[in-house]
């Protein structure tokens, strides 16, 4: 990574597929904290990952991960797996033009 023109991060790309920084300071020591969240929080900040991916990353002693409590049922992701009910046609005719009739998905409402 490049601020400035100067490098401020390497990186190493694991077999997991994630990436492990090396992020150059100026100074000769470093304050590190480990953050401890919830389950249900950690599964929102890290983009929704499955309970399994979750364990995981957790499991993982340089990434730092500390968590609380249980993984509860993520509302965003039981909607995005869900299924639409189909809708029945309101008409039999084809259209006869290009644009003549135009389908239109307007996603999903809670």
């Amino acid at each position: 990574m490049m601020l400035n023109e100067q490098v401020v991060a390497t990186g190493q790309l694991r077999e997991d597929g994630l990436y492990v920084l090396e992020i150059a300071s100026a100074m000769e020591t470093a304050l590190l904290t480990k953050t401890t969240i919830s389950m249900d929080e950690w599964h929102k900040v890290l983009g929704h990952p499955s309970k399994e991916r979750l364990l995981k990353l957790l499991e993982d002693p340089e990434l730092g991960i500390v968590a609380t409590g249980q993984l509860s049922p993520c509302t965003s992701c039981i909607a995005g797996k869900g299924e639409h009910a189909s809708h029945r046609s309101l008409t039999t005719e084809e259209a006869k033009e290009i644009g003549e009739r135009v389908h239109v998905d307007l996603g999903f409402i809670f």
